[in-house]
């Protein structure tokens, strides 16, 4: 099962990576992916704890929520930052790739993506985990509906920021 999902995790970085090369035509994609990537990762670990700290205060209480918080948490709002990251540019290149201002949107699209991506992919894997519990009760294994839950999410949340750019993008610029 560990290496179905590092398929899956490795697939997601490919598929976004052709998204981007088909889109862009060119490399310079890359750097633009490590920029993106070091950004949501900081800014989904600290949204992510500002929103446990402001919605849930009763996790960083007690001794076994500080460590759900590390071994859980932490990972979860990491990983979905960088992954939020990789989609945020694959999603601008497909979105904008004919808008003027491309940097300026592309980059706008990486923040609102970042901000959305700390409580999109949250809110997926509750509904993964609680679906998971209701089909299979008897499972033990709660990981696997964690980590789909995150690649979902972090793989809506730049389609919704980035299309919803390029919508507002296109309204304003046909009046």
């Amino acid at each position: 099962m560990e290496y179905l999902l590092l398929g899956f995790v490795l697939l997601y970085f490919v598929a976004a990576g052709v998204v981007s090369w088909a889109k862009s035509g060119s490399f310079a994609f890359l750097g633009w992916m490590v920029l993106a990537v070091a950004v949501a990762t900081i800014l989904g670990l600290g949204l992510g704890i500002f929103i446990l700290q402001t919605f849930a205060p009763e996790t960083f209480e007690s001794q076994g929520g500080g460590i759900a918080f590390l071994v859980f948490f932490v990972p979860l709002f990491v990983g979905s930052g960088l992954l939020i990251g990789v989609w945020s540019v694959a999603w601008g290149y497909w979105f904008g790739a004919s808008q003027h201002n491309f940097l300026l949107w592309q980059g706008i699209g990486l923040l609102g993506s970042s901000l959305v991506g700390a409580v999109l992919p949250l809110i997926v894997v509750i509904v993964f985990s609680t679906i998971a519990q209701w089909l299979l009760p008897t499972s033990s294994d709660r990981a696997t509906p964690a980590i789909l839950g995150a690649l979902v999410g972090s793989c809506l949340s730049p389609a919704l920021v980035h299309g919803l750019i390029a919508w507002v993008v296109g309204r304003s610029s046909s009046s």
